[in-house]
């Protein structure tokens, strides 16, 4: 049987990442949680994202890591910012293969020009020194 890989649609919630933490222990691997609207986004450092609603694409990724599941590789504590390369390459390969040359200010956020379009924000949870899940906020 194979897993379920939801997307979760919400109207209006404070923060998708906060949501996906609230509901960690029920969202399958690889599920995704989007938001017509945002009241409470949040960036790095406290920082605040604010928004207009359903004029932005606001979901988190949620990835659950397995030790038990030996088709699955367990990133270590260490790997950490991988992740943050995944999420940002891959937002540039998407606006690239829609003809949108961005760029990367590393470590999160994604420009176009001089002007910020998307910001990156990842949580991750550790079980020892290995990741046990990560929520990947991009908005």
């Amino acid at each position: 049987m194979s897993k379920k890989h939801d997307i979760i649609w919400l109207q209006s919630v404070d923060s998708t990442n906060e949501e996906a933490k609230r509901h960690i222990s029920d969202i399958d691997n690889l599920s995704v949680l989007s938001a017509w609207e945002q009241t409470a986004g949040r960036g790095q450092r406290g920082n605040t994202w604010s928004s207009k609603a359903g004029e932005n694409l606001l979901f988190s990724i949620v990835l659950k890591f397995s030790p038990e599941d030996s088709s699955q590789t367990v990133p270590e504590a260490r790997d950490q910012f991988v992740l943050n390369e995944i999420a940002a390459l891959s937002v540039v390969d998407f606006l690239c293969s829609h003809e949108i040359i961005a760029q990367i200010k590393w470590p999160n956020d994604i420009y176009v020009g001089s002007r910020k379009i998307c910001g990156i924000l990842i949580e991750n949870s550790l079980r020892g020194n290995r990741l046990s899940s990560s929520i990947i906020g991009i908005g």
